[in-house]
């Protein structure tokens, strides 16, 4: 099989071995698989070294925290076949998952190529994205420009797949996606400014190039979203999803693609929640009781604060890459919303 998984960190340290274990355990031993940390903990680079005896595979260590498209680049660029198929740290595999992914893109010619993207752990199948497609529309004056998820938090079993997520796609999440390795070196690498966007930004690349994207639902994978984090995680996740970055990273897209930037919303709303989220779950609550939300109010500013004056936010990073930027405005208006 010419393709080759790169795995990358998401939000967690601790989800890497039990997630390369389905991985091992779903795909042929001759597919090749590269793995990229940063700054793990001991306990689990341990794990990963025992992993290595048990099936090969090559793993690149940093003594930094890396973020998602850092890592991705990393991983990229050493892969030498026609297909990489790029995979958070926190996917649990389902049986027989590769082989669809590729042959659609062989069957389709497809650059890139989604599979079915399920939320866990969970005892009834529920979606977190079954591809989707580029949308824009004006706010104040200003082009913005966003993405619908199709049948996102639909249960498998409602999901009429022919008709509400066909084969044909215009956006892959980096949970898990397929894409092509000349596709990938022509942009040379994925924008190592952004923690967010950055499957818009790459859908807007193909669609610049005249490329094809297609959603493969025989390919089922399961983001272990619902997993309650550990106190070890949150130092990973306080580095990933901070506001800085997060801020940085929204202008830096808005100035690429010229939109319309809204950091405040951004900072106020999805950042801070997946935060708190996951620092609830290390405390063990959940919901949104009045209970919660002032218990959430007093511990997570706390955790928050102990992980930045830890770590800081990773504003000071070099050489970060970026690809050149493309002519559009947003591609006239996504070719006048063909």
């Amino acid at each position: 099989m010419d393709a080759t998984v790169v795995v990358v960190p998401r939000e967690r340290f601790t989800s890497l071995p039990v997630s390369l274990r389905s991985l091992f355990a779903t795909i042929p031993e001759s597919v090749q698989v590269i793995v990229v940390e940063g700054a793990s903990p001991n306990a689990v680079r341990g794990e990963l070294e025992a992993l290595k005896s048990e099936r090969d595979f090559t793993l690149v260590s940093e003594d930094r925290m890396l973020l998602p498209n850092e890592a991705r680049n990393i991983g990229g660029r050493l892969v030498d076949t026609k297909y990489i198929i790029f995979a958070d740290n926190d996917i649990e595999y389902s049986d027989h998952w590769l082989e669809p992914l590729v042959a659609q893109a062989e069957a389709e010619g497809s650059d890139t190529v989604a599979p079915l993207t399920l939320i866990g752990p969970s005892k009834e199948p529920r979606i977190h994205h079954a591809g989707g497609r580029i949308i824009t529309y004006e706010k104040k004056g200003e082009i913005q420009i966003n993405e619908i998820h199709r049948l996102s938090n639909v249960y498998v079993k409602d999901a009429d797949f022919p008709k509400q997520a066909p084969m044909k796609n215009e956006v892959c999440e980096f949970h898990c996606m397929l894409i092509k390795r000349e596709f990938f070196d022509a942009m040379g690498g994925f924008d190592e400014r952004y923690i967010t966007r950055e499957h818009i930004d790459l859908a807007l690349r193909l669609r610049a190039i005249g490329g094809k994207s297609t959603f493969c639902v025989d390919s089922v994978v399961s983001y272990q979203a619902m997993a309650p984090f550990t106190f070890v995680d949150l130092r990973y996740l306080a580095y990933r999803w901070n506001d800085k970055l997060a801020e940085s990273g929204l202008r830096a897209f808005s100035k690429m693609w010229e939109t319309g930037a809204d950091g405040k919303t951004l900072r106020s709303k999805p950042i801070r929640r997946r935060r708190w989220r996951a620092i609830m779950s290390w405390v063990g609550l959940r919901g949104k009781g009045a209970l919660t939300k002032r218990a959430a109010n007093l511990i997570c500013p706390m955790i928050e604060f102990y992980f930045t004056m830890r770590d800081g936010y990773g504003a000071n990073r070099k050489n970060v890459f970026a690809p050149k930027k493309i002519d559009n405005p947003v591609l006239t208006l996504l070719d006048k919303a063909a």
